[in-house]
Formats: C-alpha cells, sequence, structure tokens
C-alpha cells in the first residue's frame, strides 16, 4: 500500500519546520508562536488581521451566498466558473501523484471538481485568509489552512501541483505571491495560474466605465467589489521566470461560450483580445 507523502509545516515566523497533523494544533519550538485550530478543519497559520476591501468582499459572499452559486466565489455567471473548472481538470489530468495545493481555494468548489475528474488527486491542501469560505470546504478531501498566499506555512520544495484561480488580479504586486509559489512546489512540479486577461476587449470596457476607486458605485461591477489588476500572459512569464519557473503552455478562456484554447506559443492579438480569461502552466525548473 502507497504512503500519502507527509507534509511539512513551516513558521511564518522564524522558518522553523514541524511534520503536518491534521488533528493537532502546533506551538512552534523556537518561536514559539501559535497555530491553533480556529475552528473543527481549520489550521489558523495567520495572525495577521486582514482587514482590506477583498478580504471583506470574499468573507461576505461566502456568507450570504449559497456554496452552489458561482457569485459565492466571486463569479457572476455559471458558465463562466464550469469554463475555468474544465480548464483546470484539463490541465492537471497528467499530474504525477504527490502533494497538491490550492492557493486561494475559496468554498474548494474548484478542488473538489478535480478530486471528482482525477480520484487521485487527494488529499488536497488549500489555503485562504477568508474564514467563511474555508467553512465551506469539504473536509473530508481538502485540507484547510487560514493563511496568507504571500507567507505560506509550508516548508519549501514538497507539492507536486500547485493551482491558484483569479487570485492574482485581486493583488497590486505579484512578486510575493510568485516568490512563495515557487518556493514550495518541488523540483519538476507544476503550478497553474489563472487571471482576468488584460487584453480583453470587454474587461477594458468594464474598467474604463468601472475603474478602481474608493467609493465603489459602480455600473458593471457590484458595489463594493475590491479593486481588480487585470494582468498578461506575458507579465506573469517575466515573473514566473524570475523565480525558477518555466513556462509550458497558455489556455486562453472564451465566455459565454464555454470555450477554451490552449497554445504553447503566441496567440493572433485578435484572438487575445476575445479572450476575458487566461490560465498560465508552469513547470519548476
Amino acid at each position: 500500500m502507497n504512503r500519502e507523502p507527509l507534509l511539512q509545516l513551516s513558521c511564518t515566523i522564524c522558518g522553523n519546520t514541524k511534520l503536518y497533523d491534521k488533528n493537532s494544533s502546533w506551538v512552534c519550538n523556537k518561536c514559539k508562536n501559535k497555530y491553533s485550530f480556529v475552528e473543527k478543519g481549520i489550521h489558523d497559520c495567520s495572525k495577521n488581521i486582514f482587514g482590506s476591501d477583498t478580504y471583506h468582499w470574499h468573507n461576505d459572499i461566502a456568507t450570504n451566498q449559497n456554496k452552489s452559486s458561482p457569485k459565492s466565489v466571486g463569479f457572476k455567471f455559471s458558465f463562466h466558473q464550469k469554463c475555468l473548472i474544465d480548464v483546470f481538470i484539463d490541465a492537471t489530468k497528467d499530474i504525477d501523484k504527490g502533494l497538491f495545493l490550492d492557493v486561494g481555494c475559496g468554498n474548494g468548489s474548484f478542488c473538489e471538481k478535480l478530486i471528482e475528474k482525477n480520484s487521485y488527486l487527494t488529499p488536497f491542501y488549500a489555503l485562504d485568509f477568508s474564514l467563511n469560505q474555508l467553512r465551506k470546504v469539504d473536509k473530508s478531501k481538502i485540507y484547510t489552512f487560514k493563511a496568507d498566499a504571500e507567507n505560506m506555512p509550508f516548508a519549501s520544495n514538497q507539492f507536486s501541483l500547485i493551482i491558484c484561480s483569479e487570485v492574482i488580479q485581486n493583488l497590486e504586486n505579484i512578486d510575493l505571491i510568485f516568490q512563495e509559489i515557487s518556493r514550495v512546489l518541488k523540483k519538476g512540479g507544476i503550478a497553474i495560474v489563472s487571471s482576468l486577461n488584460a487584453n480583453s476587449i470587454i474587461r477594458k470596457f468594464i474598467m474604463k466605465i468601472d475603474p478602481n476607486n474608493k467609493n465603489k458605485n459602480y455600473l458593471l461591477r457590484d458595489k463594493g467589489e475590491p479593486n481588480i489588476f487585470l494582468r498578461s500572459p506575458s507579465e506573469l512569464k517575466l515573473k514566473a521566470n524570475n523565480n525558477g519557473l518555466v513556462f509550458t503552455k497558455t489556455y486562453w478562456l472564451f465566455s459565454p461560450i464555454n470555450y477554451s484554447l490552449l497554445r504553447n506559443d503566441w496567440i493572433n492579438p485578435f484572438y487575445s483580445s476575445l479572450a476575458q480569461n487566461f490560465a498560465c502552466v508552469f513547470r519548476k525548473k
């Protein structure tokens, strides 16, 4: 019988490591920082007080929306969420067994769909800064951490697969999250990162009508929605390359027709302007 790989935790204060135990809290032997259960099935690995618009937004929608609704993780339409999930399923179909991590997991819907299609992708480890989102995650298959994606509570060089869906558009600076993804990904491991497309005609129009502003009185975006930062594959490739990650391919997502185009290289600007989202796949050197 094959045993599950063992996960090593890392203190977010001093870097001291310890073997993960899903049933117990942890006090760092070196700096005495405590990592407790915030409640059953959720390890609290962040002492930060999250007060950003993004934090409150995701916490609130998790409280006010049923998990089955795409709006519970920020999608406006179910076909948009389904297209993105289908891309992640395709991108993970040939992943080797190992440790798997969802960075910014929300309510766990992406992990759960991947596990349904590829049963060996379990257990999945997942982190999010929203406690209300983590409460909706299926704890029988997914081990959860309330943690900061820019300071992950995991030792280096462990995960075979890391997924990060629609997270980086909420961060003005994405250097730290790419550093962390590369740090905890093992050599040869795969990282899949998706985002809103900066080249999209539709996205540009929405941002023109409803730019980031303090009052958040939007016409096309929901009132109170946090700042968003459109990205391009070229930007992600640069950040990834600076952190030892090699680009392998890009999925371009076209909504509302639920269609994605897989390319390993350059794409015609016309087609990229029609794609609302994209997902890049990277491998660690």
